[in-house]
């Protein structure tokens, strides 16, 4: 058991050592933070319950800060940038995703809620009138939502399970 824990470890600092000459990591947590500041979750840098991570992201890294009941994270790929948020609420969970595409941010929020073993996701904008360039492939997210289940309340896991599936069933 320790030396499969010994080899995930590696494989998890190789993998950021691989993905390092493409991401700047320094970089990318100063621009995370700028992007909580502008979201309102400053406070979650202070806390001084918080931590702020890298975590792997499908073929993506992204920068990551989690407290008690919220988390948040962000990555880059050229022109787009990603910010999303998981929030416990009663009953589940509230994601709210932000992309920026050359200076224009699109937001769509989902609360998945768990009830009775039951996953059920529902778009709070959907209905409603929207610019918004970007749309859920919901067969991808209904695929992937299993797989976020086993997350229960580890916001580490969300944060890095909701960021895969953001760049797998969002089209911009």
């Amino acid at each position: 058991m320790k030396k499969l824990a010994l080899l995930l470890a590696l494989s998890f600092i190789f993998a950021s050592f691989s993905y390092s000459e493409e991401v700047n990591l320094e970089n990318l947590k100063e621009a995370h933070i700028k992007a909580m500041t502008a979201n309102g979750h400053a406070t979650l840098v202070s806390d001084r319950n918080s931590k702020m991570i890298f975590l792997n992201c499908g073929k993506n890294i992204a920068s990551a800060c989690f407290g008690e009941t919220l988390g948040t994270a962000y990555m880059e790929r050229g022109d787009i940038k990603v910010y999303w948020s998981v929030e416990k609420i009663e009953g589940g969970i509230l994601v709210t995703m932000k992309i920026t595409i050359k200076d224009v941010v699109y937001t769509r929020s989902f609360k998945i809620l768990f009830r009775e073993g039951e996953l059920k996701v529902a778009d709070l904008g959907y209905g409603k009138e929207d610019a918004s360039r970007f749309s859920v492939d919901w067969s991808c997210l209904l695929q992937k939502a299993p797989g976020c289940i086993t997350c229960a309340t580890n916001w580490v896991c969300w944060l890095g399970c909701v960021g895969a599936a953001a760049w797998d069933c969002v089209k911009w």
